[in-house]
């Protein structure tokens, strides 16, 4: 195989680092500490924190570094919701193709959810969802997820206009049953439906974040319950939750940034 290391660039290799660096330092820094602290050469790092200075995607104050908004400004074009679809698509073959049940991507509007995208599953019997289809949020593990991460003062005000529709005994039935199943979102990281419109029908969801750790959508898979039993829902979660974070990540969200990233419990998510 050819060595492609040939086609490396130095310098820009060394701003790419840099840029990485001071995006995580929100005080910002100056040209010794940066230099020492990533093993640079002082003068190159001088040299490319005046071209990124003078390019707008840094900015100085009394010799301290920061990154700039130029960074955002660039990032908000492929934020759009056409653009999560298309980031998300390859992820969510992936996790059909691991699960082999169909994924589906979904974001919140109004009251309800929407769905975005459908990855159909390769079993002979799935569950099908048209894109565009409109879900209630109380019986559903994606809204869960999407009413989860609201901040609390939208949060309650949308738990007070929903609808409590009972299908069956295991519905969501009032909003404090709801604000407990949220309580779980967050303990756990996933959310789950266990037959709660349609008896045999299981779901589990996680959140897929953007760059501030906004919550603009859900993943989910959705199958029969014979082979999505409650005994797999913790494996499942898991696996959901590490597909939709490869989707934030794309999206600009990053843990080991934003220093509020949930530890999620590792014991299985009772299902009553």
């Amino acid at each position: 195989m050819e060595n492609e290391s040939r086609y490396n660039v130095p310098n820009l290799e060394r701003a790419l680092v840099i840029i990485e660096y001071l995006v995580k330092q929100t005080k910002g820094c100056g040209i010794t500490m940066i230099a020492d602290s990533l093993g640079f050469p002082k003068n190159s790092v001088f040299r490319i924190l005046k071209t990124l200075l003078a390019h707008g995607y840094v900015q100085e104050n009394e010799n301290q570094y920061q990154v700039s908004t130029k960074l955002l400004a660039l990032g908000y074009a492929s934020l759009g919701e056409s653009n999560v679809v298309a980031k998300a698509a390859d992820i969510m073959v992936d996790l059909r193709n691991e699960t082999h049940e169909t994924v589906v991507l979904g974001k919140l509007t109004g009251t309800q959810g929407l769905t975005l995208e459908v990855i159909l599953s390769d079993e002979p019997v799935k569950f099908v969802v048209d894109v565009g289809y409109h879900f209630q949020l109380h019986n559903t593990a994606p809204g869960k997820i999407l009413t989860a991460y609201l901040p609390e003062p939208e949060q309650d005000s949308l738990l007070d206009k929903l609808d409590y529709q009972v299908f069956n005994e295991r519905t969501i039935k009032n909003k404090q049953e709801m604000k407990a199943s949220i309580e779980k979102v967050h303990k756990y990281g996933y959310a789950i439906d266990h037959g709660e419109k349609v008896l045999g029908v299981h779901c589990i969801a996680a959140p897929i974040f953007d760059y501030k750790k906004n919550n603009i959508a859900a993943l989910w898979i959705t199958g029969p319950s014979y082979r999505m039993p409650e005994t797999e829902f913790d494996k499942l979660g898991k696996t959901v939750i590490r597909y939709a974070l490869q989707i934030s990540r794309k999206l600009g969200y990053d843990p080991d940034i934003h220093e509020t990233s949930e530890s999620h419990s590792d014991e299985p998510l009772p299902v009553i």
